[in-house]
């Protein structure tokens, strides 16, 4: 048990030093200073300073991932890294289209429908929508 908590320990270390651990807590900020605007604009005040709700949402986001990943981990579920490398671009893609379809289950559906009539890249489309 005390290597598996090193062991996270040691990934959450290494993510928080990461460029898209950077990334990810930019667009976390816009997102809440945006917020916190129009907060202080129809009640008058912030409730909370835009410090606390970043580390919050940080907070939350790392739990959540970590959840996940246990649970995907615990029903067995297997991506490649191939199947990655087109899943999380495409996404990407569809958020430069608009913001609100960054939606992975539109990146899913895609890459297995090409998986399923192409036989391009060849993943598992079950694993895909899992």
């Amino acid at each position: 048990m005390q290597a598996f908590i090193q062991l996270l320990f040691t990934a959450f270390a290494q993510a928080i030093i990461g460029f898209l651990y950077v990334i990810a807590v930019l667009i976390a900020y816009t997102s809440v200073k945006a917020h916190s605007g129009f907060e202080e604009k129809w009640l008058g005040i912030a409730r909370d300073s835009i410090k606390n709700r970043v580390m919050e949402a940080m907070l939350l986001g790392m739990l959540a991932g970590l959840a996940v990943s246990l649970l995907i981990v615990g029903m067995g579920i297997v991506l490649d890294a191939a199947t990655l490398m087109i899943f999380w671009p495409l996404t990407l893609l569809f958020m430069l289209i608009y913001k609100r379809h960054m939606c992975f289950a539109y990146a899913a559906s895609i890459t297995g429908l090409f998986s399923l009539v192409f036989e391009w890249p060849g993943t598992d489309v079950s694993a895909i929508i899992a």
